[in-house]
């Protein structure tokens, strides 16, 4: 994407008629259109069940048909258009040597506490990681199934990269026992790592206790450092970013012996 859109700089620059901005944003960034001229949707199917209420707001398939607008519920899209709404599963076997309770214990490190199925027993041969990755297991291969979606390809991405390096370096992880970090190296990590994220104004350099809490765009995410719980009610997106990046931190500060 770099690349084509330095291409398109390029073929653009020495035409002083064209007046062209590009942008290039990263996978899964929200971005905002603007278009001059009002626009009118009519709602249809599912989503004009309900009477809309005041701020909410209404996610949909856009329509154009005949020049006139509708917007439409995915699930409805066979009942009123000639279009159909497809699942894409992807499938990918790797070839593991060690145990599921050795793959357990490697996920739960590179995902962090909750991200592995607790339901899952020895017998089933299957785990669950990130709530939407299924592994299963036939002798020596680990099989990954996902739903096909822009977030599920990059934890799928993140779990196989694991995978294979485990495998080429041969350096396959043991149940062994583990020490917490130092709490006051844990808080001054924290800190600067959130503070290059977010910037040094969102993150307070100097606080009592054991909460911590960061404002993003005027948001608050509230940070307990003794049981590294993150919460925050205004943005899914900076939740999940910063819990995270909290449990990532807080497990490659713990010493194995």
């Amino acid at each position: 994407m770099n690349r084509l859109k330095s291409a398109l700089q390029r073929e653009y620059e020495s035409d002083p008629n064209a007046n062209i901005s590009l942008y290039n944003p990263k996978n899964t960034h929200a971005v905002e259109l603007y278009f001059r001229g009002e626009k009118t949707a009519k709602v249809m199917g599912n989503l004009a069940v309900k009477n809309p209420e005041e701020g909410q707001k209404l996610s949909g398939v856009l329509v154009k048909r005949d020049f006139k607008y509708h917007l439409l519920a995915a699930s409805d899209l066979s009942k009123y258009t000639d279009m159909s709404m497809s699942v894409v599963t992807q499938r990918q076997s790797i070839h593991w040597k060690g145990s599921i309770a050795t793959l357990r214990l490697l996920l739960e490190r590179i995902g962090g506490p909750g991200t592995v199925s607790s339901e899952t027993t020895e017998n089933d041969k299957k785990i669950k990681i990130f709530d939407c990755i299924d592994l299963s297991f036939d002798g020596k291969i680990v099989v990954m199934e996902w739903q096909a979606t822009p977030v599920n390809d990059m934890y799928a991405d993140t779990v196989l990269a694991t995978l294979l390096q485990s495998e080429l370096s041969g350096s396959m992880v043991k149940g062994a026992s583990a020490t917490k970090p130092d709490k006051m190296h844990f808080k001054e990590c924290l800190i600067e790592t959130l503070q290059e994220m977010f910037g040094a104004s969102s993150v307070p350099k100097l606080f009592k206790g054991d909460s911590l809490s960061v404002t993003v765009h005027g948001k608050q995410v509230d940070i307990n450092l003794n049981t590294l719980e993150v919460s925050c009610e205004q943005d899914e997106v900076l939740y999940q970013t910063v819990k995270t990046t909290v449990n990532k931190l807080h497990q490659n500060l713990v010493q194995v012996s």
